[in-house]
């Protein structure tokens, strides 16, 4: 815009002899920055209104029959975000791709193992915090959603970030129960971190995907509550059983148990 070329100009100049103008830069250079940052505002609450599932949307599901794949018409999710210049129309098939459930619970299953996840879900039940660590971002995120599917029928009424930036990492001292996730290429720098290693003395517990264990809370006298369930421990047991049968299936994609 005006502002950009006329702060170019003067950046050009400034190697000249300085006129009176040369002055104003530092101010208007701040403007400009206002400016942007009222821009990716604005722009940010367009997406957080516009890119939503109606609730016929999220209903949607894939035909059961071929003959109904034949003959319907597909539906579709379309948006239009005008506050993005020249940003051309989205237009996505229904239902939205999407990480299945099934899978992070199997990933769970196989990797952690049937006794962390009752312990977990003890944790869970107790509303204590729970931080789900790991190098990749869809594995942590569905993990942490699968920690949330262990405890249906009830629901977790507290907070949940599937994905907490690491520059973030003040937020596991929340007084709040939480459950959330962290991405990071050293998993060991983000555990032995002193606001998590604080954040353990005070409720929270850490699920590491790399090691795949579970370190309890140092919370006093939460030892005494984490019994483990014979039959919770046996059913889990059982599933994973089945889940690890399904793994050496090549045609299996461990979306059932």
């Amino acid at each position: 815009d005006v502002d950009d070329v006329e702060l170019r100009q003067r950046r050009k100049t400034s190697g000249r002899k300085k006129s009176p103008a040369d002055v104003d830069d530092v101010e208007l250079e701040r403007r400009l920055e206002r400016q942007q940052l009222q821009r990716r505002h604005i722009i940010v609450q367009a997406m957080l209104q516009k890119l939503r599932l109606s609730p016929a949307e999220s209903r949607a599901a894939h035909p059961v029959r071929e003959i109904d794949a034949v003959r319907g018409s597909t539906q579709h999710f379309r948006i239009h975000i005008n506050e993005i210049p020249k940003a051309e129309p989205l237009r996505y098939p229904l239902p939205l791709p999407s990480v299945g459930k099934q899978w992070a619970l199997a990933k769970l299953l196989i990797d952690v193992g049937p006794d962390p996840l009752v312990l977990a879900l003890k944790l869970l039940l107790l509303e204590r915090s729970v931080l789900v660590l790991g190098e990749h971002m869809q594995e942590v995120t569905a993990c942490a959603c699968a920690l949330l599917e262990l405890l249906r029928p009830f629901e977790w009424a507290s907070g949940f970030t599937p994905v907490l930036p690491p520059r973030m990492l003040d937020f596991v001292n929340s007084p709040v129960p939480f459950v959330a996730g962290v991405v990071a290429t050293d998993v060991a720098e983000i555990e032995n971190d002193d606001r998590v290693l604080e954040a353990m003395t005070a409720g929270m517990s850490l699920l590491n995907l790399s090691t795949n264990t579970l370190q309890i809370t140092n919370e006093k006298g939460i030892t005494k509550k984490m019994s483990l369930c014979p039959y919770l421990r046996e059913q889990l047991g059982y599933l994973r059983g089945r889940v690890l049968d399904l793994a050496c299936e090549p045609s299996s994609a461990l979306v059932n148990f």
